[in-house]
């Protein structure tokens, strides 16, 4: 039982000196970050870190989101606009090409208007 007790004589002298620097440490940590030292209320120092750390990452997440949703809403704009842009390129306009291979001038193929176009039917028709 004498070589358990001196090594666990060893072992704690080695955790009391370990606990000292820990003390020291946070004494320091705790005074770094503006806060008064209190052996009573030492791990103090802990939480304001953690709840630190969890209103960041909630920040952090919030911030990343809104950038998503701000880039979603950009991209939705683009395509509609896209869509815009193609819609009116596929819609025919005044002096634009109505497809009737006449260069704009609403005239038939060829070049020739037809007798709506002039104006009047058949020339053999009364009503003209």
């Amino acid at each position: 039982m004498v070589p358990f007790a001196e090594s666990a004589d060893a072992e704690i002298t080695a955790v009391q000196a370990l606990a000292t620097d820990a003390n020291e440490s946070m004494k320091a940590t705790t005074e770094f970050f503006g806060e008064p030292f209190k052996v009573d209320n030492a791990g103090r120092i802990f939480k304001l870190v953690a709840d630190f750390l969890v209103t960041f990452d909630k920040v952090t997440k919030d911030m990343d989101a809104a950038a998503a949703a701000e880039a979603r809403k950009i991209k939705h704009e683009e395509a509609a606009a896209l869509r815009k842009s193609r819609s009116a390129a596929n819609t025919p306009r005044d002096g634009g090409d109505d497809g009737s291979g006449g260069g704009g001038d609403a005239s038939g193929p060829g070049g020739l208007r037809s007798s709506k176009q002039r104006g009047g039917g058949h020339f053999l028709d009364p009503k003209s």
